[in-house]
């Protein structure tokens, strides 16, 4: 039985998919199955309807697809956790087209189906609005050396404009090739640039790829990927309706990034900036179970967004004429989003990626780019950021790290701190893949495949925790456990998940195992009292120049802010052989 069709809705606002992307155990966040009933109020199954009301000028939408099989589809309104059928139809084998629904006086957080005796072949979301603006995107991906996602990536796109009449013309690919080693399938039908680039880091290849769409005039707006997500198609057929209704014309779209090794938890959708703190950025939505019904037909959070993280962001190209700072890696999305797309940050569910474990990449060079790169965030964005502010971070910075026995992340937070002072000239004569090839040449605190007898070290009770008040006094009181008699502390490994500072761990342990908690990786961190000793003395003379060298450091800085940003600059980096 096919519904009579009340009105015309050409334009596509969103599929309703099918084929799980995440494996199986991501199944949840398209379709929940039981008893002969498949339901749709999934995190990439429900038409999030709280979002269009109030985020655009879409205000009429219809349902339609096809179904195996004889039974019932119930369009269901969700509210405030309570449900009401807006419309019942008993649907043969084949097509059905739903009745138009008026989300402003439905005044839902969500709509969803529910199908019993039929199992969904495919269904989209359309409206007979009209367009605001015409939309089209250019996708820039940055990579090195990631040929399985980025070709993965790349497969799934052309299948998706294949099958997608109404977003062909409206999407194309700009792969920038920091290693200049990828090879590409030519007969892709998404059309697709290859530009061969310096490893420039992330920053860099997000910049050059952005100048090069400027120059072409083609595209209204950007979208920056990272080369190692797993992208879900739906994302781009949601984030171009989206932009073509959004009643903001300078609206950037944010995809949340999901856990590769927990195909459900969502890690990041959209982030605070908390510039007082030793580690300003913060996920927002971090570790929710997006399988939970009340998590993905959630209402709209009014909350606003500080930045979007690069993994997926797009934004219209007439938002700035700026480029991102010349940072290589970390920080550049964050100072990018505090000085342009804040204000302007949306996100939607059923727009997402699949991203790779932090865990697996701990990497101690973190610690140098944060403190020099989050800090130039910091100055160029908050006009009260000053060097208490960044003499606090510092401190923090080396306690945490000193205290829990991670020497060389002390030593990276020293040297951060050095080259920051150096000033904007030095940065700009930085060879910035010859300074990472040598941040990242030692392999202390790198996680890698851990032996059998360590990867069975016991979990310390208390490392899933924040740290005690009661081990932060003891821990200072003693140096990190230096003063305490070496017969007094125990010989025996105790173990912490990868990315903690083990504070109280290292306070009574001189071997701790940092290890992830579910694969066999990590690596170990040992009680070094020279190095420790040596290394507070440095950090003791680093705080006394903090006062005295910020200020005019940071005048500097924002002085030279157009210069480091130029075309002329980035133009001249990639040039360099």
């Amino acid at each position: 039985m096919v519904c009579g069709v009340h009105l015309i809705a050409v334009n596509l606002l969103q599929h309703i998919p099918t084929l799980p992307r995440g494996g199986d155990s991501a199944r949840e966040l398209y379709v929940r199955s039981r008893s002969g009933i498949e339901s749709y109020d999934t995190y990439f199954g429900a038409f999030a309807a709280s979002y269009w009301r109030s985020l655009t000028t879409v205000r009429s939408v219809v349902l339609e697809g096809s179904i195996h099989g004889n039974g019932q589809i119930e369009l269901v309104a969700l509210r405030n956790g309570s449900e009401h059928i807006l419309q019942k139809i008993n649907a043969g084998d084949g097509r059905f087209t739903a009745a138009p629904v008026d989300i402003v006086a439905a005044d839902a957080d969500a709509l969803f189906i529910r199908l019993s005796g039929c199992s969904l072949r495919e269904a989209q979301w359309r409206t007979p609005d009209i367009p605001t603006r015409d939309v089209r995107i250019e996708g820039v991906i940055t990579t090195f050396n990631r040929p399985e996602y980025v070709q993965r990536n790349l497969h799934a796109f052309s299948e998706l404009t294949e099958s997608t009449p109404e977003i062909a013309d409206s999407f194309r690919l700009c792969v920038v090739d920091n290693a200049q080693n990828l090879s590409i399938d030519t007969s892709l039908p998404v059309p697709i640039q290859v530009i061969p680039n310096p490893n420039l880091g992330g920053a860099g290849g997000f910049t050059r790829g952005l100048m090069e769409v400027r120059r072409a005039h083609w595209a209204t707006h950007v979208l920056f990927m990272d080369d190692d997500i797993t992208i879900e198609p739906e994302s781009l057929v949601r984030t171009i309706s989206f932009l073509r209704y959004a009643s903001d014309s300078m609206t950037c779209v944010h995809g949340a990034m999901i856990s590769e090794d927990q195909p459900w938890l969502c890690i990041e959708a959209g982030a605070d900036y908390v510039w007082r703190s030793i580690y300003p950025p913060r996920p927002l939505h971090h570790l929710e179970d997006l399988r939970d019904r009340s998590m993905a037909l959630a209402a709209k959070l009014d909350r606003p967004y500080a930045y979007s993280a690069w993994w997926y962001t797009a934004f219209p190209i007439s938002l700035t004429n700026d480029n991102p700072l010349p940072v290589f890696i970390r920080g550049d999305d964050v100072a990018w989003g505090l000085m342009h797309t804040r204000g302007h940050i949306q996100t939607l569910p059923g727009i997402a990626v699949w991203h790779a474990d932090f865990d697996i990449k701990n990497v101690p060079a973190a610690v140098y780019y944060e403190i020099r790169n989050i800090t130039l965030a910091s100055l160029l964005t908050v006009p009260n950021y000053r060097w208490w502010h960044f003499l606090k971070r510092f401190l923090g910075y080396a306690f945490l790290n000193l205290y829990s026995m991670r020497y060389l992340s002390t030593e990276y937070l020293l040297r951060g701190t050095d080259d920051f002072f150096k000033g904007p000239d030095a940065w700009m004569q930085l060879n910035h893949e010859a300074l990472h090839q040598d941040l990242y040449s030692r392999n202390e605190e790198k996680s890698t495949e851990l032996s059998a007898d360590l990867a069975a070290v016991e979990m310390d009770s208390a490392s899933t925790q924040a740290t005690s008040m009661r081990d932060f006094v003891i821990s200072l009181l003693t140096f990190g456990g230096n003063l305490i008699p070496a017969r007094m502390r125990l010989k025996s490994p105790t173990a912490v998940p990868v990315q903690k500072r083990a504070i109280g761990a290292s306070i009574r342990h001189d071997f701790v195992v940092h290890r992830h908690p579910r694969l066999n990786v990590g690596f170990i961190s040992k009680r070094d009292q020279k190095r420790f000793w040596i290394l507070l003395l440095k950090v003791g003379l680093a705080a006394i120049k903090i006062p005295f060298l910020y200020g005019l450091t940071a005048k500097r800085y924002r002085a030279a802010y157009p210069r480091m940003t130029s075309d002329a600059a980035w133009e001249r980096s990639f040039t360099k052989s």
